[in-house]
């Protein structure tokens, strides 16, 4: 049964993504997609072990399913502290080794943090022609400085990068992942699961 929800999530995301951006160009997108992971201590071991597969499948989708893309990507986790993991990279080996390799801070929850080191990644590293991406999953309790809609949303949007949020967990909140894709006129880049 949670692998069929894993799946459906995945698809759901994948779908998300392709929709905002191939609206645009059928034809082919250039993304550079950061996947922003939160690690704190409200997400326990079932939701991260949960969390990286998910990240590890949708990378996989747009790294080596996707025929009408080129895309790369990196990764960032949030705790106490946002940590870089991955540059943007079109290596699949890469991103699962990062994944894979996580260190687990389980503490505070820095989603603004997270948002901003993910920005600062892209801004280093990005395609300057490419489509970015920020793929923020998380159970959406942010509990540190700055609280994603008081900047780091709005960097994120001013350089126009699409946001999605996917809030993992029993304690998702929907007003905080509101937040962290910009607000309420983003509404359809949220997507939420319990376990």
């Amino acid at each position: 049964m949670m692998r069929v929800i894993h799946t459906l999530l995945t698809i759901c995301v994948i779908v998300l993504i392709s929709s905002s951006i191939f609206a645009q160009d059928c034809t082919n997108a250039i993304l550079d997609i950061m996947l922003v992971i939160d690690d704190s201590g409200s997400v326990d071991d079932a939701e991260f072990l949960n969390t990286t597969k998910f990240a590890k499948a949708v990378s996989s989708y747009f790294l080596n399913e996707a025929t009408t893309t080129d895309a790369r990507v990196g990764v960032v986790t949030f705790s106490l502290v946002a940590e870089p993991y991955a540059d943007p990279t079109d290596s699949q080996f890469i991103v699962d080794y990062a994944i894979d390799n996580i260190a687990r801070q389980k503490s505070y929850t820095a989603v603004g943090q997270g948002m901003n080191l993910a920005m600062d990644m892209l801004e280093e590293s990005g395609r300057d022609y490419a489509n970015w991406v920020m793929l923020v999953i998380s159970d959406g309790m942010n509990n540190r400085q700055p609280n994603p809609e008081d900047g780091p949303a709005a960097r994120a949007l001013a350089a126009d990068t699409y946001i999605y949020a996917v809030g993992v967990g029993n304690g998702i909140t929907e007003a905080q992942l509101l937040k962290i894709v910009g607000g309420s006129a983003y509404s359809d880049r949220i997507l939420s699961v319990g376990n």
